[in-house]
């Protein structure tokens, strides 16, 4: 370049006008021929809509009244949450919470079932379903608990109002027969323990002392 300058030193140097850059009416935009089918057309997704404080093991919806209703069983807390729709919210809630104990009896399954208002149930599986097979005054109650002490078969009937009822299976009428009563402040479990050859009951109370029964034989004859 210097060379050139040289011998050329009145050569003047050309002018180059200023071109303005070319605009690109579609710089900037996107091309919606480019983009596949499948996002053109809305696409189906699920979306978190509810979170329920619990574990569950399984979910049955139900009709009941008319309305669209949810039983989620928990079978590690030993209860069922019954879940309906809330119109005015907007989302499910859970309207009832009833608990359930089972046992086995002569090879049928049976359950205990509690209900803080109204009738608490016995009831037996027939092959499809469980069918009632006796009840029980509960206003109040918390828990129904069956107990196996020995060849004995009981089912404990908590109550928050009143005095806890214990009844006795009677292999005669196939039905439990109350006989004994606990007073277990707002009790919310039973449980059987076997030490040494002695048998004994928690009664886990929700407002009281927490009561430790032992089962004894009690002797009519003399």
């Amino acid at each position: 370049m210097r060379r050139y300058v040289r011998l050329f030193p009145s050569c003047p140097a050309p002018e180059v006008a200023a071109s303005q850059p070319r605009v690109n009416p579609l710089e900037g935009k996107m091309l919606l021929s480019s983009l596949p089918s499948l996002h053109l057309n809305p696409i189906p997704a699920l979306a978190l809509f509810q979170s329920l404080p619990f574990q569950a093991l399984s979910v049955e919806p139900f009709w009941y009244r008319g309305e669209q209703h949810v039983a989620i069983t928990q079978p590690f807390a030993g209860r069922c949450s019954l879940l309906e729709w809330d119109h005015l919210d907007g989302a499910f809630r859970a309207y009832a919470s009833i608990n359930v104990k089972h046992f086995r009896l002569h090879g049928d399954v049976y359950v205990c079932l509690t209900r803080f208002i109204g009738d608490s149930k016995v009831m037996r599986w027939e092959g499809s379903m469980f069918r009632d097979v006796q009840h029980m005054p509960s206003r109040g109650s918390m828990v129904f608990q069956p107990l196996g002490i020995g060849s004995h078969r009981y089912a404990v009937l908590g109550n928050d109002y009143s005095f806890s009822q214990v009844y006795r299976y009677d292999a005669r009428s196939g039905l439990f027969v109350r006989f004994q009563e606990l007073n277990t402040q707002a009790p919310r479990s039973f449980a059987h323990l076997a030490v040494h050859q002695r048998d004994f009951v928690f009664a886990a109370s929700f407002k009281g002392d927490t009561q430790i029964y032992r089962h004894i034989t009690i002797d009519l004859s003399a």
